[in-house]
């Protein structure tokens, strides 16, 4: 007996469409899945727990070192952060970011690949 065997009828209807669907919508499933993890991520740890609030995390990136990822002028980082494209951290009075905030603002810029 096999697993398939222990499936409802609609839960193996739901693998029957998955199997019908095309490249490209699996890319715009997984694009949409990476933004939704990077965004999970960069909410970063509940309050009281392990790594909450870790201010000389090495991990927290400043403004050059975003504009360095991105490939774009310092002066865009801030900007972005202004209009609350990029998510912020402040680490005594300065403003950082994390690597999951950069790569959720990268997400939510991603385009699926068109099939070829």
């Amino acid at each position: 007996m096999s697993a398939y065997d222990d499936l409802s009828q609609g839960e193996r209807d739901n693998l029957l469409n998955m199997a019908e669907l095309t490249d490209s919508t699996w890319a715009e499933i997984l694009a949409e899945l990476a933004r939704r993890d990077a965004i999970v991520r960069a909410a970063g740890a509940p309050k009281g727990s392990p790594g909450a609030g870790a201010v000389d995390d090495p991990r927290l990136l400043t403004a050059p070192d975003v504009a360095a990822v991105l490939k774009v002028p310092k002066a865009r980082v801030y900007e972005m952060r202004r209009r609350g494209l990029i998510g912020s951290v402040r680490d005594a009075g300065r403003l950082k970011f994390t690597r999951a905030q950069v790569d959720a603002f990268v997400a939510s810029r991603s385009v699926a690949a068109k099939a070829g």
